[in-house]
């Protein structure tokens, strides 16, 4: 933000465009690797094309394009070390949606048909409920089953059968703090080839990791502790690529759930 309120617009993009210029670069002096003849003629192609793009006139760098360079730079690094580490743990693929509602409505709607239904307790937030009860119901014909005990494993199982697509769990739940066992909780759901959503806006991940325990899909609000002091809107959903790509593509392309800015 600094950056670009003491340079122009076409500096700041000609500049931040450079990390596609600095990742091979870097990659060889930084990191040993050999880049292919294909990323060299890329990264001049690429050169000369910001350029001209631009137009910018660089006779004289201000404080606002050196800013910018040094954001270029944290960019670069952070993709040539994700790139780097990323492959050495199991990833899940995350897509951001304008809010946690509709990152639940655009998960339901991708994964649940008419005569489905979706398992879950009432210990779940307000808006959540009244997908549940109403909306999905009413108008897609997707069946809601509440457990009546959900501390007993028992209420879960009993709850399930072939038209079943998912299993949610919030916990901690707001804004009663109510504790469900994730881990036993997936395994009555897997048991039957159900996956596991589990809401975990509350903890967050610096206090609970749901998929070690069993979870196969991760809901959150972003807006709430995972952005700290709500300066961000939005939700999101963690899960394997077939399902999230599936949601990004089918679903949300049509709803317009993007994040606002």
């Amino acid at each position: 933000m600094w950056g670009i309120k003491f340079t122009t617009a076409s500096n700041a993009g000609f500049i931040t465009g450079l990390n596609v210029v600095f990742v091979p670069l870097f990659s060889v002096l930084f990191f040993g690797d050999h880049p292919k003849v294909a990323s060299i003629v890329g990264v001049l192609l690429a050169t000369a094309g910001l350029y001209l793009l631009s137009g910018g006139d660089f006779a004289q760098l201000n404080k606002g394009d050196w800013l910018v360079f040094i954001c270029a730079i944290t960019v670069t690094f952070h993709v040539i070390l994700t790139g780097k580490y990323a492959p050495q743990h199991n990833i899940y693929v995350l897509t951001a949606i304008q809010l946690l509602t509709t990152a639940l409505f655009s998960l339901i709607f991708t994964i649940a048909r008419p005569g489905d239904n979706v398992v879950t307790s009432l210990n779940i937030f307000g808006e959540g409920y009244k997908q549940a009860a109403a909306i999905f119901p009413e108008r897609c014909q997707v069946e809601f089953r509440f457990v009546d005990n959900p501390a007993d494993l028992g209420s879960w199982e009993s709850q399930l059968d072939q038209r079943t697509k998912l299993v949610w769990v919030e916990t901690p739940s707001n804004a009663c703090l109510f504790i469900t066992d994730i881990a036993g909780v997936a395994d009555v759901a897997h048991a039957e080839g159900i996956p596991l959503l589990v809401d975990n806006t509350t903890a967050t991940a610096a206090l609970q990791q749901p998929m070690t325990l069993g979870a196969d899909i991760i809901l959150l609000s972003i807006t709430k502790f995972l952005a700290g002091n709500a300066t961000v809107i939005g939700g999101a959903i963690i899960g394997e690529e077939a399902l999230v790509e599936d949601i990004r593509w089918n679903t949300t392309e049509f709803i317009g759930s993007i994040m606002p800015p």
